[in-house]
Formats: structure tokens, sequence, C-alpha cells
């Protein structure tokens, strides 16, 4: 029984934000771990440098002045994928302006492509990047932080996004 639209979205949603928290509870300031030995392990830090996956994309070489800014995230400076359109915005409690879960659709580009933007742009806008892997990433500035996921579904592309308060700084 194929699963309807509405349904793959809510799964979909709930999957993002399980994903958020576990970000979340990764992202200490102690993230280096200590096996017991004194040495820590080679996890980069946010003082080293974000944590990017061999497997990622590289950033997109991006003008800040050409990008366009979502319209309910226009405080935080989050850009819009070129072509894509908001499908669904749900707002959660934050202390950042409309804080929430985004979902951008009608974009023609694959996983990585969406990656490479993002970095590339949340970069130019001033976004410093956390983690960084083949479908997902995370940034924060001085006042949000950013999750942004990538699943293609039959030939179709749907970016996730969920702004929250800057986690670095709670």
């Amino acid at each position: 029984m194929p699963l309807d639209y509405r349904n793959s979205r809510r799964f979909l949603l709930v999957f993002v934000v399980l994903l958020l928290a576990a970000v979340a509870a990764c992202s200490d300031e102690n993230s280096a771990a200590d096996d017991g030995s004194g040495n820590a392990d080679d996890t980069e830090t946010i003082e080293n440098g974000p944590d990017v996956d061999e497997q990622a994309p590289d950033p997109e070489q991006v003008d800040a002045d050409d990008l366009e800014i979502i319209d309910e995230w226009q405080e935080a400076g989050v850009p819009r994928f070129r072509g894509g359109e908001v499908l669904d915005f749900e707002p959660h409690a934050s202390r950042v302006e409309n804080g929430g879960t985004l979902l951008v659709d009608g974009v023609n580009a694959s996983a990585d492509e969406v990656i490479a933007f993002y970095r590339g742009a949340l970069t130019a806008l001033g976004w410093e990047e956390r983690r960084v892997g083949e479908r997902e990433m995370t940034a924060q500035n001085d006042i949000a932080s950013l999750l942004v996921t990538v699943s293609v579904y039959d030939d179709q592309t749907l970016i996730m996004m969920i702004l929250t308060d800057n986690l670095g700084n709670s």
C-alpha cells in the first residue's frame, strides 16, 4: 500500500525533528571524546572548524548579493534554494523569530547540489558550519542554529530546514 504524500511529509518531519535532537545532544562544548588514555578523538569541533564528512560536497561559490532570503526567516538570514518554493512552514517555540520547520519543494537539483549551495550561501551570509554530511548539514550564526536535510524521492528533491535557537549559546 503506497504512502500518501501527507503521511510521508509527516514521517519526514518527525524524522528530522529527531535528527535535530540527536545533533543538539552531540554538539556540546566538549565534543572531543576521551577514550580513557588521555587522547581525544580526531573529531573536529567548532573551535577547530566544522566536522565535515569525507563524502560531503564542496561548497558552491555564492555571492551573498544574489541570494533570496526566505520570507519567514529574514531576521536569521536563511537563503532560499534557487527555484525552490516553500511548501509548508510549521512554527516552533523558540527565542529566534519564526523558529520552526520549513519544507522547500520544486527543487530541480541533486542532494549534493543542495548541500553545496547551502555550504556556500550560509558561509557568505556569515553562518558557521557545525557539521556537514552528504544529505544534511548544521550551521549557526549569532542568533540561530539551522539544520538542512535533503531527501530525494522518485526524482523529486525536498529540502527540510529547522531553525531554532543558537545551540552553541544555550
